[in-house]
This record gives C-alpha cells, structure tokens and sequence, in this order.
C-alpha cells in the first residue's frame, strides 16, 4: 500500500506543477486536481523512456530529479500572492489520489495474466538498468507499464495496480469534466440534467466486468484510456477561449506519453493530432507545443528503437520509422504556413484514408480481415464480457450523429471514434492470426481505450438534447 501512495503522490505534486506551468489551474482549478496524477505519470513515462534511448544509467535518479526539477521550476513561476492557493490545490490532489488509490488497494483483488507476469520481471530488469533498447520486449510491451513496475520495486513492491488505475480514472474524469464544462459555457446546462446522465453512464460502466477488471488487472489498459482522454480534450472542446489555449500543452503531455505506451499509440495520437490541426481557430504558433511536447519524445523514442534493431512481434525498425512520419505529418501541416489550406480538408482526408486501408484490406486478406472484424463485433456484444454497454452505446452513438443538435467539433468526435474503430479493424487485418474470441483478446482489450470518449459523446449528445435547442456548440 505504501509504495502505491508514494507514486501518487510524486505523481501528483509533478502533474500540478506541469498543468501549473500552462496555467490550466487558474481556469480550471479542479480539473488539474484531477489530471495532476496522470500528468505526473506521463512526465515520469517520457523521461523514462528518453534516459533510456539515449543510454543514461540510472533510470529512478534521472526520473527523480526531472519530478524535483519540475516542481522547483513551478513554484519559482508562481505569483508569491498565488502560492497558498497552488499549495491548496496540490495537496488536494494528493489527497484525492491517495483517497482513491486506498479504496481501489482494497476494494479490488489483484488479477495477474501471463503479460502481467512480463511487466512485473521487466520492470525489475529496466530498474536494474539490464534492459537495453535494443530489447525485442520494448518492441512488444508498452514502456509505461515497465516504468510504473520499475518504481514499485524500487519502493519495495512485488508488483503496483491501484496507483496507475487512479491516475487514469481521474484523467478520466478530469478530461470529461473539462469538455463538459465547455459545453455548458455555450448552452448553460441545468445541474439536474448533468447530474441524471453522468449517474445512468456510472451506473452502467459498473455494470460491465470488463469496466471493473481493469481497477485490479495489471496491465496499461485504464493509463493508455486516460491518456486519450485528456490528449483529446483540446480537441474536442471549442479552441477560441483562453481556458483551452492552456489545455492544449496539457494534452500534448498526455499524447506524447501515449504514442509511447502502446505500440498503435502513434496512430491513435495521429487521428487526435489531425482533429486539433484542423481546428481554425487554433493558433499556428501552437505547433511548437504540438511538436516539442506531443511529438518530439514519441520521435527520438522511436529513432532509438528502430537504430537499435528492437524487433518483436509488433514493432520492427521499418514500422518504428513508419511511426515517427505518422506523428509528425499533421505538426507538419500546423507548421508550413504553404500547407495552411490542407487544414480544413483533414478530416474527410484521414477518413478517406482510413476507408481505402480498410477496403483494400478486405479485398486482399479477405479471410483474416473478415474473421477478425466478426470476431471484434462478437466480443463487444456477447463474448468480450462487456455486458450491455456496447449494446446500449452503439445505438445511442449512431441516434447522435443521425439527430441533432449537431455540435460544433463533431467531425473531430467522429474521427477519434470511429477512426480507432477504423484502426482497431486495419490491426485485426494485418496481424499473422486474426483476433480470438473472448475477453482477453487484444482488440477487445483496445476497445478500453476508446470507451470513455464514446461515454462521453453520447452523453454530450444527451446533454445538450435536453436543452431543446437546435443550436452548434
């Protein structure tokens, strides 16, 4: 119990410097409360995975000191009038996260599979400093999960779970609290319509045993959703408002850790990379955070792997090169001031794109392109032990985007969703065997990752219907 407090702790105290430092605190005071652990999660994962590119020994000291460095750094950019409020605010995140940490310690029984197991030794390795790049394991199991087991050893623990899974619930909540907040500044929701949605999605997220494995199963499933979440709150919310300049170096972070963590990251981030690159309202001068924040570790990352020959059954030097032009090309349209008219032509573009790898697919690996897609579809309603969400959302997705109010970014609500679903698809259509029924199939176990951003559509969705308005937001 001890070491998992102790990680959200550090966590917490670096994430609130870091949303400190962009100045999402003074908008949104709560929210950073929230997002604070997973931030501090995302920096310790990038500079993990960076010492370790660029072959510095000493992974927890180097990770230390960037934690110490980071807070030093916000508390001297404070305002002396601002400091007890900045105290306030990362002691309440400390004491949120540690709250829910405990509860999730003990309510939730631990469950170990066999890539639990590969976590936990590799964790050891990386903490040892026996773990080199050229690894064919950091081409197969995301870098997140060995970094939060290499700090758990080095605090004395067998293995950790609660601490990750309380910081991606609360980037959870945090990223839906944010966008929901933006709704209601431009349709002034009513309290008792918020408060009836958000209890009916609770209540049925808990109903789902794949929802409720993932507080006591050891793996990056809740992280990786959490890292989407906050990653895509810049670009689902409205770009012409202060509070969400200063939410878009946030989600950089985020996605920077994300295209890091799982092996499709990269294309994950790339489809959210493009809904905020097309946004016009978003400052040109923002691609410097895109890129030095939500690009540029991802990219030297991946240079290191594919220079170092890692190569295992998902990533081999010739895709970790192919990664690094995804995550890249979008910042490049944000960046060429020439490419500026691309911009509002994105998004029907990456569906285009994304409609011909799948139709391609389909013709030329008719067999495993169709067992995998049936397979996915069977998981989600009977196999995959979802219970009844898929059957409920995908109706109330489909009833969303066929009825009104139209919301002002949903062609960016659209890429994200049904674009992962679009990857989720093209992934089961190039592996050598087709996903397997059951719950602890690969892509069923994707499908964590995009859960909370559906939730939330339809709840948007549902919020602003109550309004009675047929109005954009």
């Amino acid at each position: 119990m001890i070491p998992e407090l102790v990680l959200v702790t550090a966590w917490s105290v670096t994430g609130w410097s870091a949303v400190s430092l962009a100045g999402l605190n003074r908008d949104h005071r709560v929210i950073a409360i929230l997002i604070a652990p997973l931030i501090g999660l995302a920096i310790t994962t990038v500079t993990g995975g960076l010492t370790l590119a660029i072959g510095v020994d000493g992974q927890v000291e180097v990770i230390a000191a960037v934690v110490i460095a980071v807070s030093v750094a916000a508390a001297f950019r404070t305002p002396p009038g601002r400091r007890i409020d900045c105290t306030l605010g990362v002691a309440a995140s400390m004491g949120i996260a540690g709250t829910v940490a405990a509860a999730v310690r003990l309510i939730a029984s631990p469950i170990l599979t066999f890539d639990s197991y590969k976590f936990i030794k590799l964790g050891r390795t990386l903490e040892s400093n026996d773990l080199p790049i050229s690894s064919a394991s950091l081409a197969d199991y995301p870098i997140v999960g060995l970094e939060i087991q290499a700090f758990g050893r080095a605090l004395g623990a067998e293995f950790v779970i609660a601490a990750p899974a309380t910081a991606g619930l609360l980037g959870i909540v945090g990223a839906g609290s944010f966008i929901v907040q933006a709704v209601n500044g431009r349709v002034q929701l009513s309290a008792t319509s918020i408060a009836a949605t958000l209890v009916s999605g609770t209540v049925l997220a808990l109903s789902s045993y794949m929802l409720r494995l993932q507080f006591s199963l050891l793996n990056s499933h809740l992280v990786v959703a959490g890292l989407l979440s906050v990653g895509a709150a810049a670009a689902l919310a409205t770009a012409n408002t202060e509070s969400h300049r200063h939410m878009v170096p946030v989600s950089a972070m985020a996605l920077s850790a994300l295209a890091m963590t799982r092996a499709e990251g990269p294309l994950v981030v790339a489809l959210v990379m493009i809904a905020l690159v097309a946004d016009q309202e978003l400052p040109r001068r923002t691609w410097r955070q895109l890129g030095t924040m939500g690009v540029l570790p991802a990219a030297v990352w991946y240079w290191r792997l594919a220079t170092a020959g890692a190569s295992g059954d998902i990533l081999s030097p010739t895709r970790s090169a192919f990664m690094i032009g995804v995550l890249a090309a979008p910042v490049a349209v944000l960046a060429i001031p020439q490419l500026d008219f691309i911009r509002r032509w994105l998004v029907p573009i990456a569906f285009g794109a994304l409609t011909c790898a799948i139709s391609g697919l389909a013709v030329a690996e008719p067999e495993g392109f169709g067992t995998s897609a049936a397979t996915t579809a069977g998981n989600l309603l009977t196999t995959g032990s979802w219970g009844a969400v898929w059957w409920l959302l995908v109706p109330a997705i489909a009833m969303g985007i066929m009825t009104g109010p139209t919301l002002e970014r949903e062609d960016s609500w659209l890429l994200i969703l049904l674009g992962f679903g679009g990857l989720v698809m093209i992934l089961g259509g190039i592996r050598d065997f087709p996903f397997r029924a059951g719950f602890g199939d690969s892509g069923n176990r994707m499908m964590i990752h995009i859960v909370p951003l559906a939730f939330l559509f339809v709840i948007v969705k549902t919020l602003v219907a109550s309004r009675r308005r047929s109005i954009p937001i």
